[in-house]
């Protein structure tokens, strides 16, 4: 369901005002794509070159709409953005990474970069969750905030979600997910 809300006023102060430019507010800016290595995996499953875009980062759909309530918020000088109302409220800040060291993130961004680049994304932000464990196999997975604009006919739209990412012990991407429970 979607609703027309006007954002927080402290939102469109800190885009006024704000000493950072929003990714919003960079439309002209062509997205740039990295191409990553992509570890060979046992199983396809855990592979990360047949990888799909999960729902909470993917542009909004009539199923994801069933789960996850959106909102359509008109930004000053930006125009018109949907998102959940956590993903509206971010904008106009950096994410902000957590403490303690993650060899994830730069692995993760790259792979979700390069799929989201196919669906219209303008700006993929990435940023520690959280630092990483060593996990069986010499691998390390760790917790990754995302952050991607979507260029859409009218406006744009923002999605943000919490993904576990794993790496191989040289750093390159096995496997991306968001845990659902």
């Amino acid at each position: 369901m979607h609703r027309i809300v006007s954002m927080l006023p402290v939102l469109a102060a800190t885009l006024a005002v704000s000493a950072c430019v929003s990714p919003l507010a960079r439309q002209e800016a062509p997205l740039v794509t990295a191409s990553i290595a992509v570890a060979a995996a046992p199983t396809p499953s855990e592979s990360a070159a047949s990888w799909q875009m999960p729902w909470q980062i993917s542009p909004v759909t009539i199923q994801s709409e069933a789960r996850e309530e959106t909102a359509l918020a008109w930004v000053p000088q930006t125009g018109y953005v949907r998102g959940s109302r956590v993903a509206l409220a971010s904008l106009g800040r950096p994410l902000v990474a957590a403490e303690g060291p993650n060899r994830t993130v730069e692995a993760c961004r790259n792979v979700v970069q390069s799929e989201a680049a196919k669906i219209g994304a303008r700006e993929v932000e990435a940023v520690s969750a959280g630092p990483h464990r060593r996990i069986a196999g010499g691998r390390y997975q760790g917790p990754v905030e995302m952050r991607i604009t979507y260029a859409r006919p009218g406006g744009y739209e923002v999605r943000m979600a919490r993904m576990t990412c794993v790496v191989d012990s040289g750093g390159k991407i096995v496997d991306a997910f968001i845990n659902e429970g």
